[in-house]
């Protein structure tokens, strides 16, 4: 490491010379006058003394002359030796302290001071030539020779004070590499910038736009956010309206459960639901618990729905109607984009019935450890009536004394689960609205289905039974086509 020497001064005793030089350079001493012998001994010892005493001033003076050549001898070592630091500096800095590269150090200019040094030598030689003459030594001499001092001494402390910072500097290289690497990467930073200040223009007005519109998604969605209670409480009825119709509702202010319009007291429920309408009323607040998991809108984007054995105690009439719940879930909760569920089930007639309307897209048994495909042809009433009847319109089998109870069983069927609000006269609704107004058709379903008949009526024939087998298939055909296929498909089998 370069560290560099921080002292050059040059002293003398530039007033103690001037008094000195104004007692030699004075007047002599001496007036004319007569003299007597012993004087004439004290003038011969007085002039011994003299010459002595001259001798010994011209010494000085000699040795004066000697201390002065020397100071213009150092000044111009010190000029050499300021010229090798400047390089010195010059290299050093612009190698390892780039954070330096601004400074210069002053150069020391002796010349002036050696001329003003060479007039007082010249001075005390012209005394030597004749060291009795009274030669004058001005004040002026000396202040120009202090000056140049002061002046050399002020550019020497300057450049050793940046010589003290540099070596600093030096000592603490890692600080000086981290400002290096900062300042290559404001360069390389600040090219950028200028090479595509164009496109950074575009991305500050982009920025500038997406935090307006970010804003105001922020505002709209803050504006969308669930009305939870209202929400909860409307799901719920509509739940319960699918069971009970006006039997069982809501009071949206207290959550109580209502019977035929009297609010239940808090211990009450428990005394008038059975097993299977508390399952009910349960599965009704399940449902109506979803708005309780969402915040804004976006959140319905997210949901799934795990249900575990919902129909639980319940009458199988109520399979159907939550079956149909599970069908019409994206209804009842109108913010639902897409349906995802898993559903679990100890109910074999309850998984058929999810499985044969495509309520469910897949369809898993778990059985001794292991999760195989379900089975849909294993038995269950609705299908094998469906089998039945689809067979005498499309497949030319004859009706037998059970067609009648199989046409009813699918329409209480269809009734439940299409229109699993109506409490009242479902059937005979279901019936008007769908099914061909006439005789045949009341006579299968209403009276043959229950074993019943009526003097007045027309014999049933083959053709008839025919006719109104077709008439439901093609019903059936319309809205759940999946189950005429099944049909189609069995019958291959």
């Amino acid at each position: 490491m370069l560290v560099f020497c921080a002292t050059l001064r040059y002293y003398f005793r530039l007033k103690t010379a001037k008094k000195r030089l104004s007692l030699l350079f004075g007047q002599p001493p001496f007036c004319e006058q007569e003299l007597q012998e012993n004087a004439l001994s004290l003038i011969d010892n007085y002039t011994k003394y003299i010459n002595d005493t001259e001798a010994k001033t011209i010494k000085q003076f000699k040795g004066n002359i000697e201390l002065l050549s020397n100071i213009i001898d150092f000044l111009k070592s010190i000029e050499n030796t300021n010229s090798k630091r400047i390089n010195s500096f010059n290299e050093y800095k612009t190698k390892y302290i780039p954070s330096s590269e601004e400074v210069e150090l002053g150069s020391l200019i002796v010349e002036e001071a050696q001329k003003a040094i060479q007039v007082f030598i010249d001075i005390i030689e012209e005394k030597l030539k004749d060291i009795n003459k009274p030669i004058p030594a001005e004040n002026s001499i000396i202040e120009n020779i202090e000056k140049h001092q002061t002046l050399l001494n002020s550019i020497i402390d300057q450049n050793n004070e940046q010589i003290d910072i540099i070596n600093a500097k030096k000592n603490r290289i890692g600080e000086e590499n981290k400002t290096v690497r900062k300042e290559i990467c404001k360069c390389a930073y600040n090219n950028l910038v200028e090479t595509h200040k164009t496109n950074i223009k575009s991305i500050f007005q982009l920025r500038e736009k997406w935090k307006t519109l970010d804003a105001e998604i922020k505002k709209k969605k803050e504006q969308q956010k669930v009305s939870k209670k209202d929400k909860v409480a409307s799901t719920i009825k509509s739940v319960l309206n699918y069971f009970f119709s006006d039997k069982y509702t809501l009071d949206e202010e207290t959550f109580r459960l209502v019977f035929y319009e009297n609010a239940l007291e808090k211990d009450q429920a428990k005394d008038v639901l059975s097993e299977g309408e508390k399952n009910i009323v349960a599965f009704a607040y399940y449902i109506g618990d979803t708005h309780l998991k969402v915040e804004t809108e976006d959140d319905y984007e997210n949901l799934f729905f795990i249900i575990d054995d919902p129909i639980s105690s319940m009458d199988f009439t109520h399979v159907y109607t939550v079956s149909g719940v599970i069908r019409d879930i994206s209804k009842i909760i109108d913010k639902l984009k897409r349906e995802r569920l898993i559903i679990f089930t100890h109910n074999n007639d309850f998984m058929r019935v999810l499985t044969a309307n495509n309520i469910v897209d897949k369809k898993l048994l778990l059985k001794k450890g292991e999760l195989k495909d379900f089975n849909n042809n294993l038995t269950v009433p609705y299908i094998n009536h469906l089998i039945d009847i689809y067979n005498i319109a499309r497949k030319n089998e004859l009706a037998n004394h059970t067609t009648a109870n199989s046409i009813r069983h699918i329409i209480e069927t269809l009734t439940k689960f299409q229109n699993v609000d109506i409490s009242k006269d479902g059937i005979a609704e279901y019936i008007k609205k769908n099914i061909p107004n006439d005789t045949k058709s009341y006579t299968l379903i209403n009276d043959l289905s229950h074993g019943g008949w009526r003097s007045e009526q027309s014999p049933i024939t083959e053709d008839d039974y025919k006719d109104v087998c077709e008439t439901i298939i093609k019903h059936i055909e319309v809205d759940f086509k999946g189950q005429i296929e099944y049909c189609k498909k069995f019958n291959k089998n």
